[in-house]
């Protein structure tokens, strides 16, 4: 089944309707990595001290290959599993490894701008 779309004039895809629209097109630009989550050191990552907060431009589709990872945003933090995918559409966020192992991810970055 489909997971999420994206179309050319709607680069991260179709936003709540009272989302600013910061993003206008695809750049055409892409890439697949494998990224490593290595357990977080203190201070741990939580939305009071926004360690490691980034914004990725465009959107993210990140799949978790193993273990589990607490992904935070602006206003929550959700805990993921091996097998979950998260789509990051153009957020400031970070991840946090409460765990002793590193968790790995699989991840397509497709490019958007303004």
């Amino acid at each position: 089944g489909n997971l999420w779309s994206t179309k050319p004039d709607q680069p991260i895809g179709q936003a709540p309707t009272a989302e600013p629209k910061k993003l206008t097109h695809a750049t055409g630009e892409g890439r697949l990595f494998v990224a490593g989550i290595p357990p977080s050191r203190d201070p741990k990552p939580n939305l009071e001290n926004r360690v490691g907060f980034h914004e990725t431009a465009g959107i993210a589709y990140c799949y978790i290959l193993n273990g589990e990872v607490v992904f935070l945003v602006d206003t929550q933090e959700v805990k993921v599993r091996a097998g979950d995918v998260i789509v990051e559409r153009n957020t400031f966020h970070s991840w946090r490894n409460e765990g002793t192992v590193p968790v790995t991810m699989l991840i397509t970055v497709v490019n958007a701008v303004a």
